[in-house]
This record gives C-alpha cells, sequence and structure tokens, in this order.
C-alpha cells in the first residue's frame, strides 16, 4: 500500500519484536493495556503523522474497545475497515460515536 508507517498492535510483545526486526523501523509495535484512552493515545504516537487508514482483522473473541481504540485514531477522511468479527459472539458491539463519523474533525 506504499505505507510510510504501519502500527502493529498486539499482545504477544515477543511476536512484536520479531515484526519489529523484520520489518525495519517503518513498523510500529504497540502493546495495547485494554484502556481506550491511553491505547489511542499510543497508537496515535507510534503512528508520528495522522493515520490514514486502520484494518481491523480482530476475531470474534476481541473486545469491541480494541476495534473502536483503533478505528478513533484515524485522521479526518481516513478509512477504517472492519474484516474481523468483534462482537459476533456477544459481548458489546461496537459503538462509534455518530458525530465522530460524520462531522470534520481538527
Amino acid at each position: 500500500m506504499g505505507a510510510g508507517r504501519v502500527v502493529a498492535p498486539g499482545r504477544n510483545q515477543a511476536a512484536l519484536d520479531l515484526l519489529a526486526d523484520r520489518f525495519g523501523p517503518r513498523l510500529r509495535p504497540v502493546q495495547p493495556t485494554g484502556d481506550e484512552a491511553p491505547d489511542r493515545a499510543a497508537m496515535s504516537t507510534a503512528a508520528e503523522d495522522p493515520i490514514d487508514m486502520v484494518i481491523d482483522l480482530l476475531p470474534p473473541s476481541a473486545p469491541s474497545s480494541a476495534s473502536r481504540a483503533a478505528a478513533m485514531t484515524v485522521r479526518e477522511y481516513g478509512r477504517v475497515v472492519f474484516k474481523g468479527g468483534v462482537g459476533m459472539l456477544g459481548g458489546d458491539d461496537l459503538a462509534l460515536p455518530y458525530p465522530w463519523i460524520i462531522e470534520p474533525r481538527s
């Protein structure tokens, strides 16, 4: 995709380290805490620039807060692609604030 930087959130630090070793400084691993606000801040900080796109491939067992944290980091007019199954096994639905989706952000 020609990405200048890829932010890779994940819980497995060993896997994140392998990715960072393999792909170099363009890949920025982030270990989520499960707390949305700090996770959003960590992903945004790792990106250094506005985030153009999020591709969410999380499995049905993942908490919806993880998808929401990633989606809410995207810049104005950015893209979010949901291809995972968050919420398919029950639990919290993925709730995104309608004004955030519709209105321009600064």
